[in-house]
């Protein structure tokens, strides 16, 4: 087990953000970590460009982006570490081929009433995963360094 500012195992890293992708953050605060939220419309939204994804469809940029989003409000609404990863590697591979800055792919699913803004929403709380997540990385040799301030 990792204690203070002993350097942490790599697979120590791999084991904790296995059993919770945006540690040290508790599941239970998956819902505040972003300011959005995805609504019952964002939800079956999701599932219609899931089956088309499934299906072979060619995703634009914006689609790709829109499922992007929509898969992560899902993810942290419902908890899930599984989500969760599977997000991740989904935006790893649409990073390959997608132009990732495009601010207003959250401003048309705000208009399509698919995601809304998050009254839980609490902006420590992912700042929380990324301090943990550079330090970690950097203490095992993996990271560059730490680019983000600690809390007061």
């Amino acid at each position: 087990m990792h204690h203070g500012s002993d350097p942490m195992s790599l697979s120590e890293f791999m084991s904790r953000i296995d059993d919770n992708p945006y540690y040290p953050v508790d599941l239970a605060d998956y819902p505040g970590m972003f300011d959005f939220r995805i609504t019952q419309n964002g939800m079956v939204y999701l599932e219609r460009l899931r089956e088309e994804l499934e299906s072979g469809s060619e995703f634009s940029d914006a689609k790709c982006l829109y499922m992007g989003i929509l898969y992560l409000g899902y993810a942290v609404a419902t908890r899930s570490p599984k989500e969760c990863k599977g997000w991740q590697v989904y935006m790893f591979l649409v990073g390959k081929t997608t132009d990732m800055y495009t601010p207003e792919i959250k401003a048309d699913l705000m208009q399509m009433g698919c995601i809304e803004d998050n009254p839980e929403y609490n902006p420590k709380l992912y700042k929380r995963h990324l301090i943990w997540k550079m330090k970690a990385l950097t203490s095992t040799g993996c990271g560059g360094p730490v680019m983000v301030e600690e809390e007061p």
